[in-house]
């Protein structure tokens, strides 16, 4: 199959989805699969076209050209995208991201007859998908929907019905890193990993630390990421008197995870929303890490309360100081719920087992769509 993979941003702009976007190209590639990727040129600097990987980009200004109201900007990029998908001739499209950039594939389906796997990484509000708006439009064109959440797929059966037989959960998945997990240290460490924005209740893990060590005074965290909410993170921590327990690593690359969560007593995961990904849960138990997190989509799908790690309610500071140290109280059942997070990311996500589904997503795709011209 040929297939592109179009994404509002991508390699070196990367965060969970875009490096799931590239290792689902990856892995397509080597089942003999034809991927191409498309996404925003998010940097004036970065070219039109280039490698990474072995994954090959395409670069349009997919967001610049709508915010600047530029109708010869949107013309040209029309025209590209137009001589893109006659030249690459795609089997399927599958659009990585449900946004505005999306409406430039919309208006270019002609070019080429590419059948449409929409991929719904977040819970979709009904104002959203009514008919007649852009994602409702898109959703409603999808010869297939994918989501790997439960909760977030049943949004888009609810409101698109016709979409309930075409459309699959289906988990991420990482390939396995390269490294096996370090023995732990004796000082905790605990970490969190991700953009420093507010809806991650980095503020809330701060606040935990507190609590944490007054029981283990001892007690580290590391928030591995940038983003706009650090400097707010930084007076919280000051105020609480942990600033310097608190160490802001700032944003590393993918391939430095597993070995920074192998140093770490245990992954932090406390959202306020919807984490459809969390792969980086499913990193740290890889590298046989508990996870606590708050029991919101996406992240109480991956971990297994009281298996794998320790769910709470999200914004609550002390019932996370609690599990945290509920854990640090007990050595044997820290390591045991890591361990048990290792065996089931083996057994319940594997990676090849991920780009399989994914293959079998498409060609019910194009199986659903030689069906309904039939019909």
């Amino acid at each position: 199959m040929r297939i592109v993979l179009w994404t509002r941003y991508f390699w070196p702009h990367i965060g969970g989805a875009e490096l799931l976007a590239l290792q689902l190209a990856r892995g397509l590639m080597t089942r003999g699969h034809a991927v191409q990727v498309v996404t925003a040129k998010s940097d004036r600097d970065l070219p039109d076209r280039e490698q990474h990987q072995g994954v090959s980009i395409h670069r349009f200004d997919l967001l610049g050209c709508g915010q600047r109201r530029d109708a010869a900007a949107i013309r040209d990029v029309h025209s590209k995208i137009v001589a893109f998908k006659r030249f690459f001739a795609p089997d399927i499209v599958q659009l990585a991201v449900v946004d505005q950039t999306l409406l430039f594939h919309l208006h270019t389906d002609r070019a080429h007859a590419a059948r449409l796997v929409v991929d719904v990484s977040h819970p979709l509000a009904t104002a959203d998908m009514i008919p007649g708006s852009v994602i409702g439009n898109a959703i409603r064109a999808a010869s297939w929907a994918v989501s790997p959440s439960e909760r977030t797929i049943a949004t888009v059966r609810a409101v698109a019905p016709e979409l309930g037989d075409r459309s699959t959960v289906v988990p991420p998945a990482l390939p396995d890193p390269a490294r096996s997990p370090r023995p732990h240290h004796a000082t905790p460490r605990l970490m969190c990993i991700g953009r420093v924005v507010p809806e991650k209740g980095y503020d809330v893990a701060i606040r935990a630390l507190a609590h944490v060590r007054v029981r283990h005074p001892d007690t580290r965290l590391a928030i591995v990421g940038d983003g706009p909410a650090r400097a707010g993170l930084e007076r919280l921590a000051g105020e609480l008197g942990v600033l310097e327990a608190v160490e802001f690593a700032r944003w590393v690359a993918p391939d430095r995870i597993p070995e920074l969560l192998s140093g770490a007593t245990m992954l932090v995961a406390p959202s306020r929303s919807t984490e459809p990904l969390g792969l980086v849960a499913l990193q740290a138990a890889q590298m046989a890490r508990p996870v606590v997190a708050s029991a919101v989509a996406g992240l109480s799908e991956l971990v297994a309360d009281g298996t794998t790690g320790l769910l709470v309610a999200p914004g609550d500071d002390r019932a996370l100081a609690a599990a945290i140290v509920s854990l640090l109280n007990d050595s044997e059942r820290l390591a045991a719920l890591g361990e048990a997070g290792r065996t089931r990311v083996e057994e319940e996500f594997s990676f090849d087992r991920y780009v399989e589904r994914m293959e079998q997503v498409y060609m019910s795709a194009l199986a659903a769509d030689v069906a309904a011209r039939a019909g």
